[in-house]
């Protein structure tokens, strides 16, 4: 692993102990409405709310420096790697590309691939990390079948804050996160660095597959810096505007599968690759405007991808497979603008309206094509929202009209048509107690068609046959999504919600389907994308959160999901990717005012996973378990060290990609 970063970590450390140094007293940091994607005070309609979150104090308190591991706690949240090294996100059985995941209320999707993966987002200088489940406020915008994530920032609330992080993790992983942060009368200013370099991750003992001896991981190393920052300004009081980055460089090894048959052909299950750039910038301008009787929030966004990635010939990686695969580079980019707004009509009314657009713009190039093909697609959204409380009742309806354009495409003659689309939504909360509300909600949602879906062609032999086709007639998928749930509070200190949900995508848009064109350089087995699948998700999801004792914090979470497909012609209903069961279950308890001990245990039951011929295997079950224990004995620091799967556990998310075994860490945490 090239180690581009030790000049920066240097540096970062050697900022950390001069900031640290300095003394201020420490207080909680305040709420960063401005990067919240609500934007209602009202108390009633906050509090009720079928909304879940991670806070920076649990995802901190669980040693999560990623937002996906900050989100496993959450029932129904699970990430399956893939080959290209990433954790995709999914919910309820709705995998990434029907989620839409903001930044401060900021799209951060891919343009060509329509998903983004979470595990490249540190959680350092974080607030909190929302999610909201299909058929939440027309807020959460288009593209959200299966729901909606919002990383939420930090806002500093003391003229000085400071946070230093050191941790040291088997596989000679290093990271250094250093926080700063001021609020001087109306302004304020916050900054966040982190580094992370690895060797890569150790395999549980014993371990020996066809590709792989154990050990440490094969080609399973990184390194990657993240920024983030924003200045801003408050006029009055829910009033104020904002500038604000995030920037992530990395570098990533992507480990080879260890049980698929190297054939030694492009399409190979078997591949050896690595990102020798993955880059990600978003820069934003938010501001926001509250009277008595309106509020309007506006977003205005660029945001940036960029990688290089090249694919090998053998695990020397040495030379590359073909010109296709090597210097293969995406340059994207998407641009936008978001209009919230919020108007009280009366005493018991209130209307919510949304305005959305998009550009979004892929580049691609490699060695055989030089040249940067470009395509171009803009989405429209319309969305209208009226509340109404009555007594003990809060009813909304609500409804939104997208469009999604394609502009212009380098690599496909014909572009698909535009697509329109109206989804109405509906939600009941009924406020029984001030500890016991429950909630009803249902919404149609669509997904549109990603670039990679309608524009992709390939060939698995080097320029010869086309493989695969790309479909520009491929429409839109749709989603009815039900949900009853309730939140109940107990001993004051114990939250406890449940929800019982029901989903049904039609027109699910298959990537592996027949194609029936009449192509005379179409390969015999030729492939494509169409909307042939019908896929249901039911289920249920209990989670609770909460100090049961003076010395004691819980978080506990169960979900159970049941996912079928239905193909015409296929006699398969299996959904790959879905666990039928998931449990999480993290304890701490404190010692006096210095000792803190925890544990973590996670499980899975009945997670399918498709491999390289399309057949289906069930992954086995598996426990990990995870110790910690945590020392302050400075006002200012704690030692934390801790195991991670403590009983060497060998388990996969997905069809031989293995995950870590044991693994040892130490964290030095100094925070003013």
């Amino acid at each position: 692993m090239i180690r581009q970063g030790k000049i920066l970590t240097a540096a970062v450390i050697g900022a950390a102990f001069m900031f640290g140094a300095a003394s201020a007293k420490a207080e909680d940091e305040r709420i960063y409405k401005l990067g919240e994607i609500e934007i209602t005070d009202s108390v009633s309609w906050v509090n009720s709310k079928p909304m879940q979150e991670v806070s920076s104090e649990e995802f901190e308190a669980g040693s999560a420096t990623s937002v996906s591991e900050a989100l496993e706690q959450l029932p129904s949240v699970n990430f399956t790697p893939n080959s290209k090294g990433e954790k995709r996100l999914n919910i309820r059985g709705f995998s990434d590309r029907y989620i839409q995941v903001y930044f401060d209320g900021i799209p951060v999707a891919l343009p060509y691939e329509a998903y983004i993966d979470l595990g490249n987002y540190n959680t350092f200088g974080i607030d909190k990390i929302e999610l909201e489940t299909a058929g939440g406020s027309v807020l959460f915008g288009p593209n959200a079948a299966g729901g909606a994530v919002n990383i939420v920032t930090a806002k500093p609330n003391k003229p000085f804050e400071s946070a230093i992080e050191f941790m040291y993790k088997s596989g000679d992983t290093y990271q250094t996160r250093i926080g700063l942060g001021s609020k001087i009368g109306k302004a304020y200013g916050m900054l966040s660095v982190a580094y992370e370099d690895s060797d890569g991750f150790e395999l549980p003992s014993g371990y020996d597959e066809r590709n792989e001896n154990g050990g440490l991981r094969d080609n399973s190393g990184y390194w990657r810096g993240t920024i983030t920052g924003k200045v801003g300004y408050e006029f009055a009081k829910g009033s104020e505007v904002a500038f604000g980055i995030n920037h992530i460089n990395s570098s990533l090894e992507l480990p080879p599968n260890t049980k698929e048959i190297d054939n030694g052909k492009n399409n190979s299950p078997v591949r050896y690759w690595n990102y020798e750039e993955w880059d990600k910038d978003t820069y934003y301008l938010l501001g926001s405007v509250r009277k008595d009787k309106y509020a309007v929030t506006a977003r205005l966004y660029r945001d940036e991808y960029y990688n290089v990635m090249n694919r090998y010939k053998d695990n020397t990686y040495t030379e590359c497979l073909s010109p296709s695969w090597c210097n293969s580079a995406y340059d994207d980019y998407s641009n936008g603008v978001i209009v919230n707004t919020e108007i009280k009509t009366g005493a018991i009314n209130t209307v919510i309206l949304s305005g959305q657009y998009k550009k979004d713009v892929h580049k691609t190039r490699n060695d055989k094509t030089p040249e940067w093909e470009k395509d171009v697609a803009e989405t429209y959204f319309a969305g209208i929202e009226d509340r109404l409380t009555l007594g003990k009742f809060i009813i909304s309806l609500g409804g939104s009209y997208e469009v999604n354009n394609a502009i212009s495409s380098d690599s496909e003659e014909e572009l698909n048509d535009d697509i329109k689309v109206f989804n109405p939504q509906a939600t009941v909360i009924y406020n029984m107690s001030p500890n016991t509300i429950l909630h009803a909600k249902a919404a149609r949602k669509t997904r549109f068609p990603s670039m990679k879906e309608l524009y992709s062609s390939y060939s698995y032999n080097n320029g010869g046959q086309t493989t695969y086709f790309a479909n520009s007639d491929l429409k839109e998928e749709k989603a009815m999504n039900y949900e009853i749930g309730i939140k109940q509070t107990l001993f004051d200190t114990v939250l406890v919600q449940a929800n019982v949900f029901y989903s049904k995508i039609d027109d699910k848009i298959n990537t592996k389907a027949a194609y029936t064109g009449n192509d005379p350089n179409a390969s015999a087995d030729a492939q494509t994308s169409d909307n042939i699948d019908d896929v249901t998700m039911q289920g249920f999801e209990v989670m609770l959160g909460g100090d049961f004792t003076k010395n004691t914090t819980t978080i506990a979470s169960y979900a159970y999901i049941d996912a079928e497909k239905s193909i015409e012609g296929d006699d398969s209903d299996i959904v790959a990717d879905v666990p039928e069961h998931k449990f999480y279950l993290d304890h701490s308890y404190r010692i006096g005012k210095i000792f803190v001990l925890g544990g973590r245990i996670n499980m899975e039951k009945g997670r399918y996973s498709q491999k390289s011929d399309y057949s289906y295997k069930e992954l086995d079950t598996y426990w990990t378990a995870d110790l910690r224990a945590e020392v302050s004995p400075l006002k200012y620091t704690s030692i934390e060290v801790g195991v991670e799967n403590v009983a060497d556990e060998e388990y996969e998310l997905s069809y031989g990609l293995p995950q870590a075994g044991r693994t040892y860490y130490a964290k030095l945490k100094m925070k003013i």
